[in-house]
C-alpha cells in the first residue's frame, strides 16, 4: 500500500508525502525524487532564497502542500502563509501534510481557485494528477470528474481586505499562471 515517507534533505526536509500509482518502478523513482530533496530543485532554491521571517507567501496552486511546508520551515514561526487549492482531493492532502507540520506563522488553506476575475468555473480533475480549470488552462484530455468552484482574483482578496498584499508567491496552476497574474495587477 502507500504509506507516507519524508523529504530527507533540502530546503523541503520534514515535508510528509505519500506516492500514489500502480507501478512499483515508476512509485520507486517518485520516492525516490521527492526523498532526496530533488523536487522542482530550481523553485525550491528560490523559495528558500527569498523567503524570510515575516513575510507574506501566497502558495497559488498548493497540491499537497510541498512549497507550503517549506515556507513554513523558512517563516521560522512567523508571517502569513496563504495555500489555494481548489481541488477537494489535493485539500484534504494538504490539510493532512500541514497538520503534521506543527506550528508556525498565521496559516489560511483556501478553497478557490485563482484567476483574473472572480467568477463561477469547472474544475477538472484528474485521478493521481493535478486538476486544472476548464478553459483557462491546458487542455485536458483525460477528464475523470469535474467541479464547480469560485475563481478569485488577488486584487479582489487584497482590496476587500480579505488577505494581506503578499510579498513572495508561487504560482503553479497547469497553464492558468497569467490569468492569476492578470488577477493581481493593482497588487503587484
Amino acid at each position: 500500500g502507500n504509506r507516507a515517507s519524508q523529504v530527507l534533505i533540502g530546503p523541503g526536509r520534514g515535508y510528509r508525502f505519500t506516492v500514489a500509482g500502480r507501478n512499483p518502478l515508476v512509485r520507486l523513482r517518485s520516492y525516490l525524487y521527492y526523498a532526496s530533496g530533488r523536487y522542482e530543485p530550481e523553485v525550491s532554491s528560490f523559495l528558500a532564497d527569498h523567503i524570510a521571517p515575516g513575510d507574506i507567501f501566497y502558495d497559488v496552486g498548493a497540491h499537497t502542500g510541498y512549497y507550503t511546508h517549506m515556507a513554513l520551515r523558512l517563516m521560522k514561526g512567523s508571517g502569513t502563509m496563504v495555500a489555494f487549492e481548489p481541488d477537494p482531493d489535493a485539500g484534504t492532502l494538504l490539510n493532512a501534510a500541514l497538520a503534521s507540520a506543527g506550528s508556525g506563522p498565521r496559516l489560511e488553506i483556501r478553497s478557490e481557485a485563482l484567476g483574473d476575475s472572480d467568477h463561477a468555473a469547472v474544475l477538472q480533475m484528474r485521478e493521481g494528477l493535478c486538476s486544472q480549470i476548464e478553459g483557462e488552462s491546458v487542455p485536458n484530455r483525460s477528464t475523470s470528474r469535474s467541479l464547480k468552484v469560485q475563481v478569485r482574483s488577488i486584487d479582489s482578496l487584497v482590496r476587500s481586505g480579505e488577505l494581506p498584499p503578499p510579498t513572495v508567491v508561487k504560482i503553479d496552476v497547469e497553464g492558468g499562471e497569467m490569468r492569476v497574474l492578470d488577477g493581481m495587477q493593482m497588487t503587484l
